[in-house]
């Protein structure tokens, strides 16, 4: 026994030794480094961006031909680990392509390596990583190539002890620096021990101007501008090209103006004067309401921008940068609400918007939207027609515009996603006064193809004492209602055409056996005179919308009661819809955000208990999630279902 705790105290002295002995050479190779590259490696850890304009500084300039050799590689390794691989390889092949026995050469041909296995994973540059000696390698390089010598080793089930031995040394080598420790860690995480593998940091595996980019950001937050331009500096700098630099560019324009920073401020964007001056006059009046109503301390401050988009770019600059708002309302067009959204995500101002363009918040965190918008519409007018209503199979009979392809293409995605059928869809002259051959295509009326039927049809009309001349083909219905999304002023217009074809629709049946189809419709249907003019054809119709005049809601009524007092005319859904915009940015204020990244994090967390118009938070996607209404047509007008007609107050 006491041979064996010789040799196992022995053993452990043994292994010691080793361990010391290979501390003492890394701590040497480390030091091997000239002083200007340990430098860059201790900036990398902060800021590989300035790392590496340091080392791009020393090859303009340096003489040593030597020093430059080496700081070559390191440049071309932190420009790698930054995600620029043009021109780390353009530094890499640089250092391979030297002559006689350049000691850098080796770790080029590995950089090169690295590259085209990032790009392409090639035969070839995995066996450059298993030949090339690892010393004289920057330790990142060694860590990254064990790293996907390990993964390979594991893909052909070699050893167990091989593919372990080589995780170490990735392991060992990745502790210089956190972005490739972690790519380590989570890349061989099964096959190394669980306490091996730590939390990511928030900005862990981010590309270096990003990252750069996010601590110019939180100097700006810090108010440290000085600090702030500086490294907007450096990131420009080292990456020209980047995608991000229109980010920056802002960054710095609110570093140079001191960025004014208001809580309570919010900035209005309107066409107050111009071809739509009179809308954006009466948003301003139903946002004013709000301010009132909401009893913040909000201020708003409105700026015309004529429905221009130079005018309104120079507005929101002003805004920002002059007045130093908090967020932004509006602005109302799409021509202008779409590139003024893309400057919001830029400046990284909260932005809401005022306008139904589609996919506006898709432009980024910093847009959000308040508008009532197709995908809700098209959302609740199925859940209460294939829900409630048990309709599966649908007719499209659409105008051919953008509002009527963007109307179709939403309802026939929702459509099949809940496993329902379009049975056909046309388009029609959204100018047009005669819509019967539109509607005759709708009910698929070839008499070339449907002969026969056709002839069957005059014969038995002429057995009965009826003209067989006047006998028609009767539509083709195999769908259980017509999607018409148009106008309240085009709808009684498409229904006569339908009516004319003899499609049975609403209160107009062409023969008594015949079950009449609903037509269905978007809130643009919703209109006090269409009952009149649509007449018997829309009877029995479904549509949604947002809000009405006529609910027995109290906050509806005290809402619609204040407006007419003020306004001398009743809100409609769009007013309806600021006025709870104005209501939600209020809220928010009243938390005096610190910062405008505060601001947008309290907005989108934001909930009103009432609302007039059914939605009173955001959800995911930073639109305002709503409960709509669904309404129908009887003989006495437009009525919300479910609601009895001896509820409706009085005009």
């Amino acid at each position: 026994m006491k041979i064996i705790s010789h040799l196992l105290v022995l053993l452990l002295l043994l292994i010691s030794t080793q361990v010391d002995a290979a501390s003492r050479r890394s701590r040497r190779a480390a030091d091997q480094n000239p002083a200007i590259v340990q430098q860059a490696l201790s900036l990398a850890q902060e800021s590989r961006t300035e790392a590496i304009l340091l080392l791009e500084d020393y090859l303009k300039r340096g003489t040593n031909p030597n020093l430059v050799g080496i700081v070559r590689i390191h440049a071309g390794e932190q420009r790698r680990l930054a995600g620029d691989l043009p021109r780390a390889r353009d530094h890499f092949s640089k250092a391979a392509d030297t002559t006689g026995r350049d000691p850098n050469r080796p770790a080029g041909n590995l950089g090169v390596a690295l590259i085209d296995i990032e790009q392409s994973a090639s035969g070839n540059a995995m066996a450059t990583l298993r030949l090339i000696p690892e010393k004289g390698i920057p330790h990142t390089m060694n860590a990254d190539r064990f790293r996907l010598l390990a993964l390979e080793a594991q893909a052909k089930t070699e050893p167990g002890t091989a593919v372990t031995e080589l995780c170490k040394k990735a392991l060992a080598y990745a502790k210089e620096d956190r972005l490739v420790l972690q790519r380590v860690q989570l890349d061989l995480a099964p096959l190394l021990p669980a306490e091996s593998v730590p939390m990511t940091s928030p900005d862990a595996g981010l590309p270096a101007e990003l990252s750069a980019l996010n601590r110019a950001d939180a100097a700006l937050s810090r108010r440290d501008f000085q600090e702030t331009v500086r490294l907007l500096d450096a990131m420009q700098s080292a990456f020209p090209d980047s995608e991000h630099l229109p980010t920056a560019e802002w960054l710095r324009k609110r570093a140079e103006a001191q960025d004014p920073y208001h809580s309570q401020r919010i900035g209005v964007m309107l066409p107050l004067s111009g071809p739509y001056g009179a809308a954006g006059n009466q948003v301003k009046h139903t946002l004013e309401m709000a301010q009132e109503d909401s009893g913040a301390g909000m201020e708003l401050v409105f700026r015309d921008t004529a429905g221009e988009l130079e005018t309104a770019t120079e507005v929101f600059d002003s805004l920002v940068l002059e007045d130093g708002v908090a967020a932004i309302l509006g602005p109302l067009l799409k021509d202008v609400a779409v590139p003024i959204a893309e400057s919001a995500q830029l400046a990284r101002v909260p932005l809401l918007a005022l306008s139904q363009a589609p996919g506006i918040t898709e432009i980024g965190e910093w847009v959000f939207r308040g508008m009532l918008t197709t995908e809700q519409q098209v959302a609740s007018l199925l859940k209460h027609a294939m829900g409630e209503r048990e309709l599966k199979r649908f007719a499209i009979m659409a105008p051919d515009n953008s509002y009527g392809r963007t109307s179709v293409e939403t309802f026939t995605r929702q459509v099949v996603e809940q496993e329902g059928e379009i049975a056909i869809a046309i388009y029609y002259d959204p100018e047009a006064s005669d819509l019967r051959a539109s509607a005759s295509e709708l009910g698929r009326k070839d008499y070339k193809a449907r002969w026969r039927e056709f002839k069957d049809l005059k014969e038995e009309a002429e057995e009965v004492g009826m003209d067989p001349d006047k006998v028609v083909l009767p539509p083709l219905v195999d769908f259980d209602a017509i999607f018409i999304p148009d106008s309240a002023r085009r709808v009684p217009l498409v229904a006569s055409a339908l009516a004319y074809e003899e499609f049975a629709i609403g209160a107009f049946k062409p023969k008594k056996d015949m079950t009449a189809l609903p037509l269905l419709g978007l809130n643009a249907w919703h209109n006090e005179k269409l009952p009149e003019l649509g007449a018997r054809y829309v009877r029995d119709s479904l549509f949604v919308d947002a809000f009405s005049v006529h609910s027995v809601n109290p906050e509806v009524e005290a809402f619609v009661s204040r407006y007419t007092a003020a306004l001398g005319q009743p809100p409609g859904v769009f007013e309806a819809l600021v006025y709870d915009i104005g209501r939600m940015v209020g809220v928010t204020t009243k938390t005096k955000p610190e910062s405008r990244q505060n601001f947008r994090e309290a907005m989108a967390g934001v909930g009103l208990s009432r609302p007039i118009a059914g939605g009173g938070r955001f959800g995911e996607n930073r639109e305002v999630e709503r409960t709509l209404l669904v309404f129908t047509i009887d003989r006495e007008g437009i009525l919300e279902v479910g609601q009895d007609r001896n509820e409706i107050p009085p005009e």
